[in-house]
């Protein structure tokens, strides 16, 4: 109940978790390592190791993610 009632005071506020599907962002995505995969294409996202944040369209935490590189 409180962990709910944090995240509708967060969304009132305009922030909103940044999306982390698809190919990798420097503006949005903090690559902390990379790794070979075969399902994925060259700089698409492998692993979200911390969920990041945007505030009014601002980034307030990047989203720590790991990268495909082949």
């Amino acid at each position: 109940m409180i962990s709910r009632n944090l995240k509708d005071i967060m969304a009132s506020e305009g922030v909103e978790e940044i999306k982390t599907e698809g190919a990798f962002n420097p503006e949005y995505h903090h690559a902390v390592g990379v790794e070979a995969s075969e399902d994925k294409n060259e700089d698409e996202i492998v692993k979200v190791l911390q969920k990041g944040y945007m505030m009014k369209g601002k980034v307030i935490r990047p989203a720590m993610v790991t990268v495909c590189k082949k």
